[in-house]
Order: structure tokens, then sequence, then C-alpha cells
């Protein structure tokens, strides 16, 4: 036989216990109506269900493991009602602290209160407010009000809780990681202590506490950060959650309740979600050594090693600044066909004839179809005239209906941006082959072509992608064989495309060029925001080369260069890209809080991207005071979707 008892303001399961003359919750937790009421807060009017007594106050065995225990009643008051806060503490202590409605990932190495990695953040032994320390937005405190507490400290616990997901990953609730290893990755044991102004209204401050990603920034100040990341292993292990989908839940206890810490009665919790942020869209081709025209995985890395690299490597890194993303396509693709450039890089219109004489200029080529379960096609296309004044558009033009005569090809004419100083830019002319590889042979020779516009072809290199500029090369687009590459495929210049490809180094980026833009200088859109990696930099083993895809994505989403070499070396965007397992890697993204900093910046003025470049006609750099964070606020290239 039982009964219930209404829980009242402050109860929990030990309390109602002992007013009930019972000395702990053991044989409350027993009772299987009750099993909903465990893991939670009490609420007012919460029906706990009590054992009747039988023969008197005496029972056998109960869930506390003694052999006997007799019940006693006598008059227990309630307990006065305690709170548990996550705040931002306030030097006008206590009135002004702010309760947070949500927290962020510091983008502070967690040792430090400024820039550059000092051991200056106040430590573990630290509760008063501290100015220096509250510069960082990210950092945040625990506040107990307990009117019943004795002593001056009491115990709480942070703990990070696992989204869950419905369909199509709709974000649909909340739950403790599993119980071991790794709930206890995600567990910070925290002591408010009662100082000064706090004692006359029963308050208790933690230490300045701060969330990072990894057990690299944990080690720093490991009783003062608690751990917020994914579950991936280096080898690409686990399950995938969005990093910033958690919550931080702070759980205060009843301290005299015999079960272990962390499985004690809750008497207060308060539970806010992590900023949800901003989601880019990621589009991700893997190159294939040869062409063959299937849907297969068989390119240079796994479609499963890009879709962890992102996963883990990228939302790690970008979590400071609350971007995660999503990759809305993930295939593996053919080398693209041989292209023409028309008017490279000049965008010159035609004169009408050939170098020293009347004569027009004449294109024409060999255009062959190896087809991939058949013998080659040969076609053979033009000669075709080239008129006086025609744009490299209307040439390219011309010719892209040539193509488009022949069975199994097609050609689309893509405008490229002009170089600095130039009225028109070049065209690239991209073809595409349904049943096979498209290759370019027999071209006409310069001297027979027009002597302002000339058509040449681009070969792609399977075995290294053409990235390399020499001074007197710089393309905004890029070199015609990353174009070549780009355009090769449906990018969409609103979302990040990435290439992985075997080429000489890690990656590389065209970004936006906004900087540009006013002058109609920027980039087209068919190569915008494109970027290519270097395969190893791809590969299974995530810890490998793992900043390098952050970083490259990183000038995407900043539409600009690096920090100078020699200086800001923690942050992301570092030329040098170093990355060993220690705080001090080239990780951090700065934004509130930290100062301004040096940043390259591609414009029409200012230093020569290379410095032995000409004084005219090519991209620039300035150097400016400002922060990725910055940065990205003004880049409009991409979307960023809300979460």
């Amino acid at each position: 036989m039982t009964y219930t008892v209404a829980a009242q303001s402050g109860d929990c399961l030990c309390t109602i216990a002992r007013r009930e003359g019972f000395s702990n919750c053991g044989t409350l937790r027993s009772q299987g109506a009750n099993a909903g009421l465990l893991h939670r807060p009490l609420a007012i009017g919460d029906l706990v269900s009590i054992p009747q007594a039988w023969n008197g106050y005496y029972f056998p065995g109960i869930a506390m493991g003694r052999r006997h225990t007799f019940r006693w009643i006598w008059p227990v008051d309630p307990p006065q009602p305690v709170q548990v806060r996550i705040v931002r503490k306030a030097a006008a202590a206590p009135a002004a602290v702010v309760a947070a409605a949500n927290l962020g990932i510091s983008r502070f190495v967690p040792r430090s209160a400024s820039a550059g990695g000092a051991d200056d953040w106040v430590t573990h032994d630290h509760f008063d407010y501290s100015a220096p320390s509250n510069a960082d937005p990210n950092t945040f405190s625990i506040e107990v009000v307990d009117p019943n507490a004795t002593g001056n400290q009491v115990w709480v616990y942070l703990e990070a809780l696992q989204p869950t997901y419905g369909m199509g990953g709709a974000l649909t609730g909340h739950q403790r990681f599993t119980a071991g290893a790794q709930r206890r990755a995600r567990t910070l044991w925290v002591a408010p202590r009662q100082l000064g102004p706090l004692a006359a209204t029963d308050r208790f401050w933690s230490p300045e506490l701060r969330l990072v990603v990894d057990n690299v920034d944990r080690a720093l100040r490991p009783r003062q950060t608690l751990l917020v990341t994914d579950l991936f292993a280096d080898d690409g292990s686990g399950t995938d959650i969005q990093i910033l989908d958690q919550n931080i839940r702070a759980v205060y206890e009843y301290a005299d309740c015999p079960n272990d810490r962390g499985e004690k009665c809750i008497l207060a919790w308060n539970e806010v979600p992590l900023r949800r942020g901003r989601s880019v869209s990621i589009e991700a081709r893997i190159l294939r050594a040869t062409p063959d025209g299937t849907a297969n995985d068989n390119g240079l890395v796994h479609q499963q090693d890009v879709r962890r690299r992102i996963a883990r490597n990228c939302r790690r890194f970008w979590a400071q600044e609350e971007i995660t993303f999503t990759l809305d396509t993930l295939e593996t693709i053919d080398p693209p066909c041989d292209m023409l450039t028309i008017s490279e890089p000049t965008g010159a219109d035609a004169s009408g004839h050939v170098a020293g004489g009347d004569a027009p200029g004449q294109i024409a080529f060999t255009l062959t179809n190896h087809r991939f379960a058949a013998d080659p096609v040969l076609h053979a296309v033009g000669p075709y005239n080239v008129p006086d004044g025609n744009t490299p558009a209307q040439t390219a033009g011309a010719l892209r209906l040539l193509i488009n005569e022949l069975p199994n090809l097609t050609a689309t004419v893509h405008q490229n941006a002009p170089e600095n100083g130039q009225a028109q830019g070049s065209v690239d002319l991209v073809i595409a082959c349904d049943n096979g590889h498209a290759t370019i042979t027999h071209l006409t020779g310069e001297d027979a072509q027009d002597s302002a516009q000339k058509a040449a072809v681009v070969v792609f290199n399977r075995n290294a992608v053409e990235d390399e500029q020499s001074a007197s090369q710089v393309r905004k687009g890029g070199p015609a064989m990353r174009r070549q590459l780009f355009k090769s495929v449906a990018t969409g210049p609103q979302r990040i495309s990435v290439f992985v490809v075997r080429e000489a180094r890690g990656g590389l980026t065209t970004s936006s060029l906004a900087q540009l833009a006013g002058a109609g200088q920027g980039v087209d859109a068919a190569v915008r925001n494109c970027l290519s990696m270097q395969y190893q930099a791809m590969s299974d083993d995530l810890a490998h080369m793992a900043v390098t895809l952050p970083h490259e994505i990183g000038h995407a989403l900043t539409d600009a260069d690096h920090v100078p070499a020699e200086r800001d070396i923690q942050t992301l965007m570092h030329p040098g890209q170093l990355f060993g397992g220690d705080w001090y890697d080239n990780k951090r993204i700065s934004g509130p809080g930290l100062p301004d900093h040096d940043y390259d910046i591609i414009s029409n003025a200012g230093a020569p991207v290379l410095g032995d470049m000409p004084p005219a006609h090519h991209i620039r750099i300035t150097r400016v005071q400002t922060t990725m964070h910055a940065l990205i606020a003004q880049n409009d290239s991409l979307t960023f979707t809300p979460r």
C-alpha cells in the first residue's frame, strides 16, 4: 500500500523522505511510481509515492542495502527554495549579474585574458568579479542561491547535453551523453564559494568558466573549461552531431543524499543552449584519376573522408565563430575535358587580321570524344574566320554553336572578370561530353590566328593541378587550369565549392574579391568561393593536416588573404598552418573581445601580391586592422542561413 505526497518548493526525494520518517531517499527511489522523478528537480505539486507503514514502523530490507530500517516520524520543516543559474558576473554584485540566455565557445586561449596566449586569466581559486577576465564575452560563471547551505562552499556540476535528431536532421531535443568516459569528458565539477556581499543574499559564485572544443585547450585550465565537442575520433569513427546544437546544464544536488556524486537528488538545474549560429552550404567533388563516367566512389579519397573532415575538423574550428556547415553535394567526378581560352588574359577584341597580313585570323581544331564503351570519335571543328571587332564572348559563342551540333558534346561560354586595367575579360569555352572524355588537338597555330585575339587549349593535368602563378601571370580567377576544373561542374557562387585533387600545395581558394567589385573587377560567379584541396589533406586520418580545409574555407568566409607571417601566429589564417596538438596551433578566430590585428586584403591599391609584379594591371594587397569576425560580417558573397 502506498500514499502520495505533493512536493513543495525546495523539495527533493531526500527531503520528502525525511519528513515522512525515512533517513534518506532510498526507499522512495525503489518505488516504481517515482521512476520519473529520479533524474530531475522536483516541481511544486509533483506527487511522490510513499510506502504505507505496516505493523508499525519496521521495514525489512529497503533500497539502501541495509538489512533492517526503522521508520520514525518526527517534524521536519520543508527546505527553503534554492536556485542555480549560469550567469555573467558583474562588478556591482550581486544584483547586476546577468543570467545567460545562451553560451558561446571562447575565441581566447583558455588561460588568457588578452591576445597572445599569456597566462593571465583568473584561476580556479578566484571567485570575485574580474574585469580583465570578463573582457571575453564568452566567459561565464555558476551562481547558486541556497539559504539552507551550511559553510561557504557548495558543489555544482556542468555537463554538455547531446542533441537528438529526427527526420531530415531536425533537432528534436537533448539527452545526456552515454554514461562512462563519454559523459565524464563532458562534465565539469565546480565549487561555488560565498564571498563578501554574496553572503547577505545566500549566493555562491563559481570561478570564471569557458567552453572549449578539444582536449588540448581543456588541459590548459581543466578546472575551468567544459568540453563541448563532437563524437568523432581521429580515424573518423563516431556519431555525427552538430557541436552548436548542444545544450549546457548546471546541476545542483542535495549534499546529504547518500548516492554517489552526480547521482544524488537534484535540487535545481539551469539549462541553456549554445548559440546555434549560422550554416554555410558546402558542395564537394572528388576527382578520380581516370575518367569513367560513373557515379562510383573511386576518387583520390573516399567520399566518407570528406564528409568526416567537414563534420569534425571544420565544425570544431569554426564553432568559435558560431558557423557550421551543411554538405549539400558530395560526388566523385571525372577530370574535366579540354578547354579553350579566348584572348587570355587581356580580353582584347579581334583585329580582323593575322599578324603582318590582311587575311582574317582563323580558329580550327580536332575535337575527339574518347567514348567509355566504344572507339573514339573525331570531329573537325572550323575553320572559323574571326571577324574584325569580335569580342572574346562573340568568338567563343560562334565556336559553341559549332560544337553543340556534334553528338554527345556541349560547349558553354564563360566570361571571365577583366584583369585590373582592362576593359573586359577573357572567355573560357568549357566543353562537356556525356558518354566519354573530350580532347582538343590540332588547334590552328598562333601565326594563322587573329593578331590580337588568340585561342589556346587548356589540358587538365591530373597529376598536379596548376596553382602557382608567376608575377606576370597572376589571374583573379586563378590559372586557366583551375578555372577549367571549377567550371567543369555547375558550382553555386553563394556556397563554398571544394575540389579534391592532386596539387603541390595543401589548398588554394578563389574568394569573391569584393574589394575589386566596385570597379567591375570582381571574380566571375563560376569560380567564386571555389577551392582546391590536396588529396592528402583530405585523408581518413582526421588529425593529418587538420587545419588545411578550415583554413582554406576561411579565405572564402573572410574574402581575404593571410595575417602577416611574422606575428598573430595563433590565428587560423596564418600562412604557416601550424597544427601539432599544441595550444598555440593556428586555430583561433579573432572577434569580439580581442583587439584588431593586421590582415591582408585583396584590393586595387597597395602593394603587389608578389614582389616582382609589374606596376599595373594586377591585383594588390592592402594591410588593414580588423578581425576575422568583422571581415565575415562584410562578406555578402555567401549565403549564411540562421539555424
